[in-house]
């Protein structure tokens, strides 16, 4: 068992008020504020060289509020 699974397996155990605690202190962690922004910025460079090469396509707005319309009233969640 890797030391991951062990922590969700202890966290199963924990109340719901220590289970807040740890993701609000997972959440507020400095290394994984950074880690995520690292990513971001890998993302977003990968979006602008895709549009370098010219693969993007155009955003149709009316077309995705259709659809959040037609899934919302179907009950569908987003």
């Amino acid at each position: 068992m890797t030391t991951v699974e062990e922590i969700k397996k202890a966290a199963t155990n924990l109340s719901p008020d220590e289970q807040v605690e740890l993701f609000q202190w997972l959440h507020n962690s400095v290394e994984l504020q950074q880690a995520r922004y690292e990513q971001l910025k890998r993302d977003i460079a990968a979006g602008i060289e895709e549009a370098d090469r010219g693969e993007t396509s155009v955003l149709d707005v009316e077309e995705i509020k259709s659809i959040v319309r037609q899934l919302k009233n179907s009950g569908s969640q987003l």
